[in-house]
């Protein structure tokens, strides 16, 4: 609910990497902060290449402690993990370059993880999302699409997504209205900015925004993950 007085308060947090600890630590510190400063709003400002499942997870708790409303605004990739974490927030707002999905989990070396292995986490994943989701009569769809190259995604007599190929979504398609009433796939509004999804979303007369940006430390740890593969190949050639 918005407040009756006084401006919206929106906390924004960069998700500018690959989804690992460092952005796990740098979303609970702004949950932490934005709870203490009774902030109304939470914003996944999220460009990410996608990254640790487990971390995804965790995140995910984290963010359905946050009491208000959740928006990830998809600035302008939110791939594989990303687009798992998305989805639970309340609203998805898209750049007009957006793209959103290709969340199959490989294994750190790029691999495919085995298919039983696969088959398990892919249950438990569809089990968390929908209990996320209750409310989006699209979104666990889309999220299987995203996940699972075996779910055909059919609405309205529309194949959206064939088997044996993951969904990825742009911003107009994540956009387009299915069924009666109609509901946007996923996108909640297509916007060129955070505060634009304030000025047409939300309808806000004023918005007081506080964005968070990664501390030193939190920027170290990301390059050293980053960088991992790199210096484990390194450390074979030495040996």
């Amino acid at each position: 609910e918005l407040p009756e007085e006084g401006p919206l308060k929106v906390t924004v947090v960069p998700i500018k990497m690959g989804i690992g600890k460092p952005s796990l630590f740098l979303l609970r510190r702004s949950v932490k902060n934005a709870l203490e400063n009774n902030a109304d709003v939470l914003v996944l400002d999220m460009d990410t290449p996608g990254g640790g499942v487990m971390e995804a997870l965790e995140m995910m708790e984290i963010l359905n402690e946050f009491p208000g409303i959740t928006i990830t605004y998809i600035n302008d990739e939110a791939i594989s993990a990303g687009a798992i974490i998305s989805s639970v927030t309340d609203h998805i707002y898209f750049s007009p370059l957006g793209i959103m999905g290709s969340a199959a989990a490989i294994q750190m070396t790029g691999e495919e993880i085995p298919e039983t292995m696969k088959a398990k986490l892919y249950s438990y994943l569809d089990a968390r999302i929908e209990s996320y989701s209750l409310n989006k009569r699209l979104r666990n769809k889309v999220l299987k699409a995203m996940i699972d190259k075996d779910f055909e995604f059919v609405e309205d007599k529309v194949l959206i997504s064939p088997k044996d190929k993951l969904l990825a979504l742009t911003a107009p398609k994540a956009f387009t209205p299915f069924g009666d009433p109609p509901e946007p796939l996923v996108a909640a509004g297509i916007a060129e900015s955070v505060e634009e999804i304030f000025e047409y979303g939300f309808g806000a007369e004023e918005v007081e925004i506080t964005e968070f940006e990664q501390t030193w430390s939190e920027e170290v740890a990301a390059f050293i993950i980053s960088a991992t593969p790199l210096l484990y190949g390194l450390g074979f050639v030495m040996l």
